[in-house]
């Protein structure tokens, strides 16, 4: 039996029981309403940046990572919690659009910053975005800290955090996050929209917040 014969339902209960293939299948016959209201939803200033397959592709990556943490409440219950994850991912976009017409893909430079910003890496910036208000690491007095060192122990910290996160946000990571290119580059190395990688890296960035980044260490 293929999946397309297969109960939307039975599929559900496969695929809360870890079957991905089911996951899938369930996910493709929801696709075309997720489509349609994305193609509604999307804001005016991401119009030329994003299209409802991009919504369409995170979402799926999205469902694949927390169907763990999600229960069906009823029917129609799957249909809509996709439709809720595609609204995050493109509030996601949205915001990260608009920190960088700010002028930085950081959320903020935090105010006493003393790191080197001329050779820091571009994890750097990261670090500051994550780190709760008033507590930059980087803003602690420097005799004591081996801000060479650190900074290798930052980037390090994130690649060995972004190894247990779907592959296609890791990729996003290391190519802004950890090699420095730009959001259109990294759109381009990695042969996606800018809508697309601005909504990978807000999801990256989302699992990284409270786990990321680490303290520095005293010379």
């Amino acid at each position: 039996m293929t999946t397309a014969s297969i109960p939307s339902r039975e599929l559900l209960t496969r695929a809360t029981g870890g079957d991905h293939p089911a996951l899938n299948a369930l996910i493709d016959r929801n696709e075309p309403a997720i489509l349609v209201r994305a193609a509604a939803a999307i804001p005016s200033e991401l119009a030329e940046l994003i299209t409802p397959k991009d919504v369409a592709d995170i979402v799926r990556i999205e469902a694949h990572g927390r169907l763990e943490s999600w229960r069906p409440q009823h029917d129609g219950s799957f249909l809509a919690w996709l439709a809720i994850l595609a609204d995050e991912s493109l509030m996601i976009a949205a915001k990260a659009q608009a920190r960088i017409k700010r002028g930085g893909t950081a959320a903020r430079h935090q105010e006493g910053c003393r790191f080197d910003r001329e050779g820091a890496s571009p994890c750097v910036a990261l670090a500051e975005m994550l780190a709760p208000p008033g507590r930059c690491d980087c803003a602690e007095p420097t005799p004591t800290v081996d801000w060479r060192k650190h900074q290798a122990e930052l980037e390090a910290s994130l690649a060995e955090h972004i190894e247990e996160f779907p592959e296609p946000y890791a990729a996003v990571v290391r190519a802004v996050d950890l090699r420095g290119r730009k959001i259109h580059e990294a759109a381009a190395e990695l042969g996606r929209s800018v809508g697309w990688i601005l909504m990978a890296r807000g999801h990256a960035i989302s699992r990284l917040s409270g786990a990321w980044p680490v303290a520095p260490r005293r010379a």
